[in-house]
């Protein structure tokens, strides 16, 4: 839905649109969000195809570096870097976490693939930390977009229904990985 909007704003949007007094302003403002809801859909695809190579190729992380698998977390870094431009001129909170946190991905999983040798459960502390940051999206997804109508009469916190559920996974899935760790 992202890149059919991206694609095709003023199609996809029409209604918005032809009730606009400012189309311009209507435009930017529909590629910034949608910007970043492409990224955030590619995060969360991104840690579920990372997550389950990684346990497929748990003790073979040679075949992780191929270009299928390199997609990944290019695809972050360039969708990151470019959520943080739009926060650059817009000042979105938003653009700056979740653009952050791209980039930060795409560094952790190139990370894990590139280093020279890893402990023994190092695919495992990977594939809790993939899965767990996919579930953080599709939470999010639910809160920010689903809850947000279901908690309407908190309209002024709506930036807590794209955060909190950041927090609470990022606490879980570090919870999870000490359990490993110990």
């Amino acid at each position: 839905m992202s890149s059919l909007v991206l694609a095709w704003p003023t199609v996809i949007k029409a209604q918005a649109f032809a009730s606009s007094e400012h189309p311009e302003a209507l435009l930017e403002m529909v590629q910034n969000m949608w910007s970043l809801l492409l990224l955030l859909s590619w995060l969360t695809v991104s840690g579920v195809i990372h997550g389950n190579w990684v346990l497929k190729y748990k003790h073979q992380r040679q075949k992780l570096r191929s270009w299928g698998w390199l997609v990944l977390p290019l695809g972050l870094a360039v969708g990151g870097l470019w959520v943080l431009k739009i926060a650059l001129f817009s000042g979105s909170v938003l653009h700056v976490v979740f653009g952050s946190l791209a980039l930060w991905s795409s560094f952790t999983m190139l990370r894990y693939v590139y280093r020279k040798e890893v402990t023994n459960t190092a695919w495992l502390l990977e594939h809790i930390a993939a899965m767990g940051g996919s579930a953080v999206g599709a939470y999010t997804a639910f809160f920010a977009f689903g809850g947000r109508h279901l908690l309407s009469f908190a309209s002024g916190y709506q930036l807590v229904f794209w955060i909190v559920p950041g927090i609470v996974g990022a606490l879980l899935i570090q919870r999870s990985s000490r359990k490993v760790t110990a």
